[in-house]
Order: structure tokens, then C-alpha cells, then sequence
């Protein structure tokens, strides 16, 4: 049985009311991936904004669009506005390893933590076995 969904978001809030979208997701070697997210601030204004999120030591990502991932926005420890969050328990990593085969090296690591980048459009988990680097500024 999946246990329940247990989140901490992760940096500022953002606006709730203005579209956020993925403009990038670049794998490189040694396993890094830099998501570069556009949204807005959270006084409501026109202004766009950039996140850049790098990932390190990357052992899985998943992306899919927003509604598909309604478990995840159904939790009472979604908070609306972030776009960062480190999942602690019930994620995609939890849902792997109730799959026998799946995850049987990653998901054994404790080393490894489960995020949760979500916007507007996309949402993506990232499996990494180090914090991630944010940067934000203006478009």
C-alpha cells in the first residue's frame, strides 16, 4: 500500500494566477539535469521570471503533464505557488518500489531523494543524490 504523499516545498511562492511552463530540460554527463522554469512573482504582475533548478548525481526523471500527476495536488502538503518540492514519502520513488524489479539499486540508497518541479503545464520528479541548485532572476 502507497503510503501518503509527504512533501516539503522548497524556496519562494510564485503566482498562482499566470501560466508557468518548463522552457528547458537538459540532461548532461555526469548525470546533471538543469530544468529552467518560467513563471511569475506572486504580486500578480505581468513580470516573468526565471528559475534554473540543477540537479546532481540524477539516478531517474519523470515528466508529465499537470493533470496526470492530481495525487500529488490532491495532498494536504501541496502547498500552491511553489514550484520546488523535496518528496519524503508516497512519491514516484515509493511507487517504483512496490513494482518488483524496479528501483532495486536506487530505491535501496537512502542517498537518493525524490523532487518534485511543478508548473502550470509540465510537473517532473527527479531522483538525485544531491540538493539542487536554485537560481532565479528576470527574464
Amino acid at each position: 500500500m502507497l503510503a501518503d504523499l509527504k512533501a516539503e516545498p522548497i524556496g519562494n511562492v510564485y503566482t498562482t494566477t499566470n501560466e508557468s511552463t518548463f522552457d528547458q530540460l537538459i540532461y548532461s554527463t555526469p548525470s546533471a539535469l538543469r530544468v529552467v522554469v518560467v513563471t511569475s512573482p506572486p504580486n500578480g504582475s505581468n513580470e516573468r521570471l526565471w528559475l534554473d533548478f540543477v540537479f546532481f548525481g540524477v539516478a531517474g526523471l519523470r515528466l508529465f503533464d499537470d493533470p496526470d500527476l492530481h495525487r500529488f495536488f490532491a495532498s494536504p502538503s501541496y502547498k500552491r505557488g511553489y514550484r520546488l518540492y523535496r518528496i519524503d514519502a508516497g512519491g514516484w520513488r515509493d511507487q517504483e518500489r512496490e513494482t518488483p524489479g524496479m528501483l532495486g539499486v536506487t530505491g535501496a540508497i537512502p542517498l537518493y531523494k525524490e523532487w518534485f518541479v511543478c508548473t502550470t503545464n509540465r510537473c517532473a520528479n527527479v531522483m538525485a543524490s544531491k540538493e539542487p541548485r536554485l537560481t532565479e532572476g528576470k527574464w
